[in-house]
């Protein structure tokens, strides 16, 4: 038979209600309960972090790999690419390279620079921010998601620009390597004798000497002088109608990408009025009687924007 005591019961048969707190324990209650709701709202701030930190991660994701591509391309053609023989720095009909080679390398050289600055800037943000995120303090998530919004404009304009350098690229090649003019070599022969011959007598007669007489027979005339002056003379071939609609198929292929794009950024924007964020801010009342707001998240401490108090 079982002699351990058994509690009391109710008339009704059943137990009797747990006891309440008595009343100098309540305000602690109350204490706590608000501790856990103050952790429930870090919690849940927390999350919305998280989720506005993986959209600029993804982002930057897929601009570290179209950045990528852009200067594998770049790079291929700048190694790969052939100058014409007529168009070699050391020719002698363009010394120091024609101005499409010029324009190729310098555009080249901008959209592979450019892509590299985003590839490793894009790619430093999303190794360091989730290991901030994951491994960091209190207010780490915050401060990620800080770091990723104040570097997005300038990884968006700086993959903006390796685009349309990577463009003008593409047009410099095309007038490079279309043979558009027929060059030819022209030598100029110039009979400088009689000039040397009356600029030493000018000379003479500055320097104080008498003029010869012109009973004297005149002095022996030297030996004739020749310049040859080298140049060219080009004329347009029947290329240059094919260069001229392969620029403006570039040309009008850019354009319309601009267009596009334009019309797809109008459609998809977030008014500046409804944009909504991650942050849980809380206001808190100032010992000088107004009120502030605070991020819970960050764990920020100092106010952030304050409000006058409505009584």
């Amino acid at each position: 038979e079982d002699h351990r005591p058994r509690p009391p019961r109710s008339p009704a048969g059943g137990h009797h209600q747990a006891a309440r707190a008595p009343p100098f324990l309540r305000p602690r209650m109350l204490g706590a309960r608000k501790l856990h709701l103050l952790a429930g709202l870090k919690v849940g701030g927390v999350t919305l972090r998280s989720q506005e930190l993986d959209f600029y991660l993804q982002r930057y994701i897929q601009i570290s790999g179209l950045s990528a591509v852009v200067c594998f391309l770049t790079f291929n053609g700048m190694i790969k690419v052939v100058i014409p023989e007529g168009q070699q720095p050391d020719s002698e009909q363009f010394p120091g390279g024609s101005w499409e080679v010029m324009t190729y390398y310098i555009s080249a050289a901008l959209t592979m620079v450019l892509s590299l600055f985003n590839l490793f800037l894009t790619s430093f943000l999303v190794v360091n921010a989730q290991s901030l995120a994951l491994r960091g303090p209190p207010g780490a998530v915050a401060d990620c998601v800080k770091a990723c919004r104040d570097n997005w404009r300038l990884c968006r304009y700086t993959l903006a620009a390796s685009i349309v350098t990577l463009f003008v690229t593409a047009a410099s090649c095309v007038w490079m390597h279309i043979d558009y003019m027929d060059c030819d070599e022209v030598i100029h022969v110039v009979n400088t004798t009689n000039v040397s011959k009356s600029s030493n007598w000018e000379s003479e007669f500055s320097s104080g000497g008498a003029m010869p007489s012109p009973s004297l027979p005149p002095p022996a005339s030297p030996s004739p002088a020749l310049l040859r002056l080298h140049g060219w003379q080009c004329v347009m071939t029947e290329h240059m109608a094919a260069t001229v609609f392969a620029s403006v198929a570039i040309f009008f292929a850019f354009l319309m990408m601009v267009r596009h794009m334009r019309q797809i950024a109008v459609m998809l924007a977030i008014p500046a009025d409804h944009m909504t964020v991650g942050d849980l801010m809380v206001e808190r009342q100032s010992e000088a009687g107004g009120t502030y707001s605070v991020d819970l998240v960050a764990e920020a401490s100092t106010p952030m924007e304050r409000i006058p108090m409505v009584r």
